[in-house]
């Protein structure tokens, strides 16, 4: 077994021969489509005339969206955008639900009073404040689910009712400044010059999004080929997390996990593919020596997906990770192939 599992352990000289090095055109393509940046600058538009529409309810306006080419997750990651309002503030407003909000006893409810086009009205929320945490993840608007499509779910209505009336006239409180962007319907105007000064170039979280998104975007492709390829007695998780005694949080994250259907075995896989030179492969080759005694030690398999001409030129770091590692290949469709293989064999 031993002898058979060595011709998935390459040498960096051995790996570099296999490398693309350069993002190919297919590479490019997928990023660019799946990047939530990308996804965000092509539904601008589509957001913008919904936005502005001429809507007297919130109601009336999710029956636009849901009739619409933009998914209502999507919409509200761009509501979120707008109005500056990410994972943490949500998670406030979560726990500080019931001073924020009023709470009718016979709906069984909380609401926010509203004047919206000079009739007052009562705007129910249908599932806040909820148990747990309210998230990114929670709401599908994370970089992860932001290129699927989500029907309006019950919480996501509530925080897109939140950010688009809860900062209202009756409602001043400062955690919820930004959140009257209902005040842009029929106002496309307004709303585009506004957008001007404001959007995407400016937020904070979309300025995270696309430092990480390229990234973050190869994890995504590598794990969707593993899952075309490989087996379908087998899990792919990408973002995963593995059970390892001796790490801090207990759970050790992984940009891919895969694992057997009935088993607690399984390959932890990281990605790196840097077309320029980068300290990101250091700091992981740092961590190396480590992280492989920890996976060994539950008896599980460590790989690693390494390409890029920058990440080559660090040959002592990506050397490094050959030698503590069970798999290392480079990322190419039929080096994803390999990967597949060492998968199956190690844990059938």
């Amino acid at each position: 077994m031993g002898e058979k599992l060595n011709k998935f352990k390459r040498t960096v000289s051995q790996l570099e021969g296999l490398a693309s090095l350069w993002w190919s055109e297919e590479i490019d393509d997928l990023v660019s489509r799946s990047s939530p940046f990308s996804i965000l600058q092509k539904t601008h538009s589509c957001f913008i005339d919904l936005l502005s529409s001429n809507y007297n309810t919130p109601d009336a306006l999710f029956d636009l969206v849901e009739n619409s080419s933009l998914s209502p997750n999507l919409f509200l990651k761009h509501l979120t955008l707008l109005a500056d309002f990410g994972g943490e503030k949500f998670q406030r407003i979560n726990k500080q639900f019931d001073t924020l909000f009023d709470y009718d006893k016979s709906e069984n409810k909380f609401f926010l009073r509203n004047k919206f086009k000079s009739v007052e009205s009562k705007i129910f929320f249908e599932i806040l404040p909820m148990k747990g945490n309210l998230t990114n993840i929670s709401l599908k608007i994370d970089n992860r689910q932001i290129g699927e499509s989500f029907k309006f779910l019950p919480v996501m209505r509530d925080a897109a009712v939140l950010l688009l009336f809860g900062g209202t006239e009756n409602n001043n409180d400062a955690l919820l400044k930004n959140c009257n962007l209902s005040r842009f319907s029929n106002e496309k105007d307004k709303l585009e010059e506004f957008c001007q000064t404001r959007y995407l170039s400016v937020s904070r979280i979309t300025g995270g999004a696309e430092a990480n998104e390229g990234g973050q975007a190869l994890q995504h492709i590598a794990a969707r080929k593993i899952k075309e390829i490989i087996s379908n007695e087998f899990i792919v998780k990408s973002p995963g997390k593995m059970v390892i005694d001796g790490y801090d949080r207990k759970h050790k994250p992984f940009d891919i996990i895969v694992s057997k259907k009935g088993s607690d075995r399984s390959v932890g896989v990281e990605v790196s593919f840097q077309v320029t030179t980068n300290s990101t492969i250091e700091r992981k080759a740092n961590e190396a020596e480590k992280t492989y005694e920890m996976v060994k030690g539950m008896g599980n398999y460590l790989a690693y997906i390494i390409d890029g001409a920058g990440n080559f030129q660090r040959k002592s770091a990506v050397s490094t990770l050959c030698s503590n590692s069970d798999c290392n290949i480079a990322y190419t469709n039929q080096e994803i192939s390999v990967l597949v293989k060492f998968i199956e064999q190690v844990l059938s």
